[in-house]
């Protein structure tokens, strides 16, 4: 039995401390810029593991984040996401001429030029 509970507590605080590492820094986070600020998660790229940005982002969100620039986190646990793009797809155009339009859409509906 002693080797079982070993091998499960090994498992157990890999999952546990994870979790609560991410979710504490989060909260501590939210609670320094207070409930009025906006706070993102952008992980994706630097975490761990093959669902290391998912869990990241969930454990952002419950520590007190609005959301995550990951869109699978925010598809399959309805968060916010916003505050990034893909950066491949803007390195494929190699000048301003080769996009399709030079507009750009604001939230109040008008149209800039950049």
């Amino acid at each position: 039995p002693v080797g079982i509970c070993q091998l499960l507590e090994t498992t157990l605080l890999c999952i546990v401390n994870f979790a609560s590492l991410v979710a504490t820094n989060a909260a501590r986070m939210r609670l320094a810029v207070g409930p009025n600020k906006t706070l993102l998660e952008f992980g994706l790229r630097r975490s761990q593991g093959p669902d290391g940005g998912v869990s990241a982002s969930r454990y952002s969100y419950v520590g007190g984040f609005d959301g995550t620039s990951n869109a699978l986190a925010g598809m399959l646990f309805g968060m916010k996401v916003g505050g990034t793009h893909a950066h491949s797809f803007v390195q494929s155009f190699s000048s301003l001429e080769d996009l399709p339009s030079r507009d750009i859409e604001l939230p109040d509906g008008s149209m800039v030029d950049f």
